[in-house]
């Protein structure tokens, strides 16, 4: 029993590899369109010296609040805080098997 809840621990793993790039995508967009720059897509990912990609990597594990008159960054707010809530819940079962695998 031990050893299926360390594979399913170590296994949720892997959800920070596609969570973690996607939310600092998404908050890199969302910060580009409200300063109306140019968005480049996952070239920015790479592009260390951009003020905003140092901005959404120091608050990757913060949500962005408040509305906006624009729909479109409501909607990248959105899918933004939904996949930082998402890592949120793997990082709370995560920490709760460990605890189940400590007592069994």
């Amino acid at each position: 029993m031990k050893e299926l809840i360390l594979n399913v621990v170590f296994g949720l793993f892997g959800l920070y590899f596609i969570l973690s790039p996607a939310i600092l995508i998404l908050k890199i967009k969302y910060y580009k369109t409200s300063r109306r720059k140019e968005y480049n897509g996952i070239a920015d990912l790479f592009s260390f010296f951009s003020h905003e990609w140092w901005i959404a990597g120091l608050t990757l594990w913060f949500p962005i609040f408040g509305r906006d008159k624009n729909l479109e960054l409501n909607t990248i707010r959105k899918k933004a805080n939904a996949r930082l809530y998402i890592l949120y819940l793997t990082v709370l079962a995560q920490l709760t098997l460990v605890g189940l695998m400590g007592k069994i």
